[in-house]
Formats: structure tokens, sequence, C-alpha cells
């Protein structure tokens, strides 16, 4: 049972850990206020506050199927591993280098 808690944390850490290191190569909140938003857009106190309750669920769900006897969890754990990294690159492509075009396409890659 610890090293199940242990686990769990883990999985819950990586995601995270990920989602704070590309906050801090983002100067997103500065950005964000000079783009151009519709009506409809959430104010960027959101934004924090949504991704760490997604990356919690995400690092969740990978324990989850890191815990499941299926013949399919190396490459599920995998593919979750890369889709991570490309999403916390994104953040620096679009914030930082103010990358648009790249930063769209960068995105692509996460559908």
């Amino acid at each position: 049972m610890k090293n199940s808690i242990k686990e769990l944390m883990i999985c819950i850490l990586v995601p995270l850990l990920i989602g704070v290191i590309g906050a801090m190569f983002s100067n997103s909140s500065d950005v964000y206020k000079t783009l151009i938003k519709p009506s409809f857009a959430p104010p960027s106190i959101i934004f924090p506050i949504v991704w760490t309750i997604l990356y919690i669920l995400m690092g969740v769900s990978s324990y989850i199927i890191y815990k499941s006897n299926n013949i399919y969890n190396d490459n599920a754990l995998k593919v979750y591993i890369i889709q991570l990294l490309i999403n916390g690159l994104w953040s620096a492509i679009f914030f930082n280098l103010k990358a648009y075009l790249i930063a769209f396409i960068w995105i692509i890659l996460l559908i």
C-alpha cells in the first residue's frame, strides 16, 4: 500500500512538474493580457487553477494505466509522456518566442 501511494504521488508530480517548468519558461500572463481576445475569453487567473486540476487528473489517470494489467500500458504511457513534453514546450513557443505559427503547428501535434 505504501508503495502504491508513492507511485501515485510520482504520477501526479510528473505532470505538475512539467506544467511548472512550462510556466517558468513563459511570461504567459503578460502576453495573454496583450492578445486580442473574444468577449467570452476567461480571465488569466483561471488558467493556473484549471491547468493544475487537469495535471492532477492526468497524473491520476496515468497511475490507473500504470497499475492496470493491460498489454498496451507501455505504449500508452510513452504516448502520454510525449504529449506532456509537447504540451510543456508549447507555452515557451507561444508565449516566450511569440512564434504563433509554429505554436499553432506544434499544438496540432497534440490533436
